[in-house]
């Protein structure tokens, strides 16, 4: 089945090739040899966008559908080079924890989908950790045989980190992987994965950490307090500013705070700086 793929936005993981667009249909498009057409929403501020592009696209071929991140889809299998682009690969679905900030469990279901390991050598599984350690390994071992060094971009839950899957990463040369600071009692088990993760030769410059700010009652002074921790830990802080389903209800004085706040600490430069008490 040939399947044109529409993105309402594009980053550096969106797909490029003859069967994507970015925009309305243009003079040009095929036609004949298209099955179907595909608006792909990952994000939930694309909603808008993405049902501007369904009507034009529908004007136009008999087949639309849309779906994706943001419109709850649970996810089936992976298929390479479809919604993401080759080399970006997801192994399982779902996560069995029930984080009121994550829409994780509420799209993908609180049970894990191990899924068939394609080859790839970034991974973005929800929660990699939360699957068999025979998955793992299996994950592990084809990052192993990959020409790119691996990334784990998905965030590590550091409560289920054992020596195990330490000694599993460095046997297949990972370069990046992403733990995640988002819990209250976070701190103790990232702890814990970093004294782990040095044992096996681990350093700062393989370790990042994603930090949920501005969720619920959160404040600048607490998260930079946890971006700190972070940072002292041993990981790279990467700050990722809240943006759930209902409109911020902060100021916009607020909200720019709060963006200073995500920029300053998602670019290692800068990070550093700060961090270390250096003028920027």
């Amino acid at each position: 089945m040939r399947i044109l793929r529409v993105f309402p936005s594009i980053t550096r993981l969106t797909p490029r090739d003859e069967l994507t667009r970015f925009d309305v249909p243009g003079l040009f498009d095929p036609q004949e040899e298209i099955d179907e057409i595909h608006i792909s929403v990952t994000f939930t501020w694309d909603i808008p966008r993405a049902e501007y592009l369904f009507k034009a696209w529908k004007d136009v071929y008999p087949v639309v559908r849309m779906g994706g991140a943001a419109l709850g889809d649970p996810g089936g299998e992976f298929i390479p080079g479809r919604y993401l682009q080759l080399g970006e690969v997801i192994t399982s679905r779902g996560c069995p924890n029930r984080c009121k900030y994550c829409f994780a469990q509420e799209r993908e279901g609180n049970r894990i989908r191990e899924l068939f390991i394609y080859e790839g050598w970034r991974i973005h599984d929800n929660n990699l950790l939360a699957c068999s350690n025979d998955h793992f390994q299996k994950v592990c071992e084809m990052l192993g045989s990959q020409e790119k060094r691996g990334v784990i971009a998905g965030g590590l839950e550091a409560r289920r980190f054992t020596e195990f899957h330490s000694s599993l990463l460095r046997e297949a040369k990972v370069d990046r992987m992403f733990f995640a600071n988002d819990r209250i009692g976070d701190l103790p088990h990232l702890r814990n994965a970093i004294r782990i993760l040095h044992k096996s030769g681990f350093t700062r410059h393989h370790l990042a950490c994603f930090v949920l700010i501005g969720f619920q009652d959160d404040t600048l002074q607490k998260a930079r307090k946890r971006l700190q921790e972070t940072w002292d830990l041993g990981f790279i802080p990467q700050a990722m500013y809240y943006r759930g389903k209902e409109k911020d209800k902060r100021t916009e004085k607020e909200i720019a705070l709060w963006k200073d706040l995500q920029r300053d600490w998602s670019r290692p430069a800068i990070t550093r700086n700060i961090a270390e008490g250096k003028s920027i």
